[in-house]
Formats: structure tokens, sequence, C-alpha cells
């Protein structure tokens, strides 16, 4: 075999394995929106066409699996999280940017984890905590503006959303019932402004 054969299969040896590692993270997400944590090795090699070897090589355990879905999920929320900032979009931007949240759990429930509180700081994924901190900031900002209730906090906004984002799952809600529970999430932090006692006399 001549030196430039060589370097063809090499090259195309690579391209190969390029192809199959693409494949597989595209089927380890498909396989984790069908069947959530119960997703097994198996599972992802064969939504990929691919042996168990090949999925092993990208991924060496399932909780990789999953971290890595974690993070690609969490990434979407932080850039969600960012646009809705720099539109600066006052409180329909806010209910826009639950409902499509709660929306996209709906069809990847593993975005829930990247939303669930954690024991530790150092235990939570490093996208829970950019999440975090764009939440805090955009709460900080529509609590400056009236918006939200002064007392409201991250926690109180992950609780609602992750218990109510679960019942959703469990129920096998539809669009229509996400969208309303959105709804519903974001009436209970709003500030309702009390009229004066005098108003209308």
């Amino acid at each position: 075999m001549s030196e430039h054969e060589g370097g063809n299969k090499k090259s195309r040896s690579r391209s190969d394995a390029r192809r199959n590692s693409e494949r597989v993270r595209e089927a380890a997400l498909q396989v984790l929106a069908q069947q959530g944590s119960d997703a097994t090795i198996l599972d992802v090699a064969r939504q990929a066409g691919v042996g168990k070897a090949t999925v092993y090589r990208n991924f060496p355990t399932k909780a990789a699996i999953l971290a890595f879905a974690v993070e690609h999920h969490g990434q979407w929320l932080v850039e969600r999280l960012n646009r809705a900032i720099e539109a600066d979009g006052g409180w329909t931007g806010f209910q826009a940017l639950v409902s499509d949240t709660m929306l996209r759990i709906r069809r990847e429930p593993i975005l829930l984890e990247a939303l669930r509180p954690s024991d530790s700081e150092a235990a939570k994924p490093a996208v829970a905590r950019t999440i975090n901190e764009r939440l805090a900031y955009l709460i900080q900002t529509l609590r400056d503006e009236g918006h939200v209730r002064a007392d409201v906090t991250v926690a109180d906004l992950g609780l609602l959303v992750i218990g109510t984002s679960q019942y959703l799952a469990d129920t096998s809600a539809g669009t229509e019932e996400c969208l309303r529970a959105a709804e519903l999430v974001c009436n209970a932090l709003r500030e309702h402004h009390t009229p004066p006692a005098d108003a209308g006399q």
C-alpha cells in the first residue's frame, strides 16, 4: 500500500468515526426523549444502527449519556434565557419564556434534570449553575420593574415549573394543558397591585 493510499484510508476512518459519533449523539437524544432515563446503552445502539462498542467509545456509561443530554438541553435554556434578557420583554417576555420552557420539558423531560435542586453546588451540572445565574438576573429585573412579587426567588420559580412539569409529564398532558399550566405558574408569581382603598369612590 502506498503512503498516499494509507493516508486516504486513515482519513476515511476518521470520517467514519465522526459520522458514527454524530449518529450516537443524535440517537441518545432521541431515545431519551422517547424513554426518559429508562433508556439503555443497547437502546441507543439500536437507534443509531451501530454496535454497543461504538456507543461505549462515545459514552462509557449510561450516566455519561444522561450528562450529555442534560448539557445539550440545558444549553437550549441558557440561550433562551439570554434572548429573554436581551429582548427586555417585561412581563410578556417572561410569560413566553415560561411557556416555551414547559413545552420543551414536555418534549424533552431530561431538561428537568438541569433545573432540579442539588444537595451541593459542586454536584450540579455546570449548565445548571449558568441557568440559575441567568434566572436570578432575570427575576431581579422583573422585581425591580414591579412585574413579579418582591419575595419571588429562583427556588420559587423552580418549584412551580419543575413540580407542574412533572405532573404534566405523568398525566401525558397535551400542548393546551401545558400552556394553561404555564399561565397559572406565571400568575402565581405576578405582582398584583392593590388599588387604593378610595379607588372608584
